[in-house]
């Protein structure tokens, strides 16, 4: 990477390349760059910064093709809300919604296979470790709150099951 970061949140776009979301760099510097290697290329470049820097984040790329860039910190390690997505098509970014008053930092995120954003687990605001789950639909830009998971914990990955479309959560603490 052009740029040595920690931190930062990763997904791959529509295009095939890995886009590196925030994070933070060598200096202890919080940043909204945005680090795109193409594989096919092996190349690096940047691309449009986010209008919010994320520092531990999660980044998931949604059906509709843009990378959604979710919660984390802000450059003085207070938890946000925010939610930012970005068009790779032109180069731009908004921000569509926040996260559900009750979420906090330090969750995961997955795509489902109905086209919502699954955001599992993590600290509520109180930073009290918990297994919510909640569901955005970029279609209809609304959050639904669904059963917990069975065990909660922070720091972890998620993923789907493509054969039923379950969510695992795999490793983190509790």
């Amino acid at each position: 990477m052009p740029t040595a970061l920690i931190y930062s949140a990763a997904t791959t776009g529509p295009d095939g390349r890995i886009y590196v979301l925030g994070g933070q760099d060598s200096n202890g510097v919080m940043t909204a760059s945005v680090e795109v290697y193409d594989p096919s290329q092996n190349t690096w470049s940047t691309v449009a910064d986010m209008p919010t820097v994320h520092y531990q984040s999660s980044a998931v790329t949604g059906a509709d093709g843009r990378l959604y860039v979710l919660g984390g910190y802000d450059q003085n390690y207070q938890p946000i809300a925010t939610v930012d997505a970005y068009d790779p098509s032109s180069n731009t970014w908004t921000t569509p919604t926040v996260l559900p008053a009750t979420v906090g930092p330090q969750f995961a995120s997955t795509l489902g296979r109905d086209g919502r954003i699954y955001v599992v687990g993590g600290y509520d605001v109180n930073y009290n470790i918990n297994g919510q789950v909640e569901a955005y639909d970029p279609a209809s830009n609304a959050w639904t709150t669904l059963a917990s998971m069975y065990a909660p914990r922070i720091n972890f990955a998620a993923a789907i099951s493509l054969p039923d479309g379950s969510i695992f959560a795999l490793g983190g603490q509790d």
